[in-house]
């Protein structure tokens, strides 16, 4: 009699998992896109209100980002970059330095501002946080 002899089941190959790129986040990088009047959210949350003149506000609560804001500055769009240009304060520290972000549109009437380079503690804790458009 002849041997049985065993045949090896060939195995299927793993599939190779596929990787699904994140898209790259849309951008606002105009200020027609930024006009208006933000709130953040979070701890430190401050009503952000960027003009059609390139100046910008920030301030605690609605009313006194009208009569007495925090922060008064500029600020102007360098391809992707969102430019703050601090020119005065009133209660909170002094931020001398520009700061740099990106601004995500992450839902409806909704940004978030990504720090790119800002050593100004007080400002990205308020700025790099999801705002919602108030007006």
């Amino acid at each position: 009699p002849i041997p049985p002899t065993t045949t090896a089941t060939p195995v299927p190959p793993t599939p190779t998992p596929t990787h699904t790129p994140t898209p790259a986040p849309e951008l606002i990088t105009s200020a027609e896109e930024l006009i208006g009047v933000w709130y953040g959210t979070g701890r430190d949350a401050m009503y952000q209100q960027f003009n059609e003149d390139g100046t910008h506000r920030a301030a605690f609560t609605r009313e006194a980002l009208e009569t007495k804001p925090n922060v008064e500055g500029t600020y102007r769009f360098e391809g992707t970059q969102l430019i703050l240009v601090e020119v005065s304060t009133r209660g909170v520290p002094s931020c001398p330095q520009d700061g740099i972000y990106q601004v995500e549109i992450v839902g409806r009437n909704k940004i978030k501002f990504v720090r790119i380079a800002d050593n100004c503690g007080g400002r990205y804790r308020t700025t790099a946080v999801v705002h919602e458009r108030v007006r």
